[in-house]
């Protein structure tokens, strides 16, 4: 399966990945990739980017080498009622919105019910178009439920590769992973098949998903990044008379 984009990928600013911009935009050129959404994590993770970092990602050109750079955020939720630990005004200068849970960023994990109910709270929020990695250990979710609403708002549901690999924190949660891919596609809910890479040369490498992917007959036609056109367009569908960046 080839990918035209991969829509998580982590540069130095995360504080706990190896790579820069540049240095991840010439690997994706090799590989073929014609899109990277940087999403390095907020500032509740320990060694995450300060808000500032994200607020300046205007001051990166659209295209290194060729390849478009889609400006994001992998922002962590980090109350009860949905916050994020981004303010709205910053996410609103941003493309991409990543949501996602993560230990020790301020919410503690309790019950599914509650779990769910902050996750949903969060993909209400309108700056938010793609919930990352949903199955985290410890962070119970009904991910029926998340699926539904992710389809309801037009949101993708993120297949996270580094999450079906065995080194992964979040491998515990395999089975939940396949389950999430078995909702999606009973539901037809957009997904986005990422990488997750905190490496250059790591970005676009998705096959340990994809033999699962394989497996279970999952529809090609859901996975968004199989497309730049796809991609560009759903960004771009988010900001009024916005045009797309070919």
């Amino acid at each position: 399966m080839k990918l035209e984009a991969d829509l998580h990928v982590h540069t130095i600013a995360s504080g706990h990945a190896f790579s820069t911009i540049t240095e991840i935009a010439r690997a994706a050129k090799r590989k073929g990739i014609k899109a990277i959404a940087v999403l390095d994590h907020g500032p509740a993770l320990p060694g995450g980017a300060h808000e500032y970092y994200f607020s300046n990602l205007v001051a990166l050109p659209d295209f290194i080498d060729g390849v478009r750079i889609i400006k994001g955020v992998e922002a962590n939720i980090i109350g009860k009622n949905g916050e994020l630990d981004i303010s709205d005004f910053t996410l609103e200068l941003l493309e991409f919105v990543g949501v996602s849970f993560h230990p020790v960023c301020g919410y503690e994990p309790t019950t599914r019910i509650e779990n769910t109910e902050v996750l949903l709270k969060a993909i209400e929020n309108t700056n938010v178009k793609m919930v990352c990695h949903p199955s985290v250990p410890g962070f119970d979710v009904d991910l029926k439920v998340i699926v539904e609403k992710c389809k309801e708002k037009g949101v993708l549901i993120e297949v996270n590769n580094f999450s079906f690999n065995e080194n992964s924190f979040r491998y515990p949660s395999l089975e939940e992973n396949l389950k999430l891919l078995e909702i999606c596609a009973e539901k037809g809910a957009m997904i986005a098949l990422n990488s997750d890479a905190h490496f250059h040369e790591l970005v676009g490498e998705v096959g340990t998903a994809v033999s699962y992917i394989k497996k279970m007959n999952f529809p090609e036609e859901l996975i968004i990044n199989r497309s730049y056109k796809l991609v560009n367009s759903f960004i771009y569908s988010y900001f009024e008379g916005g045009e797309n960046k070919d």
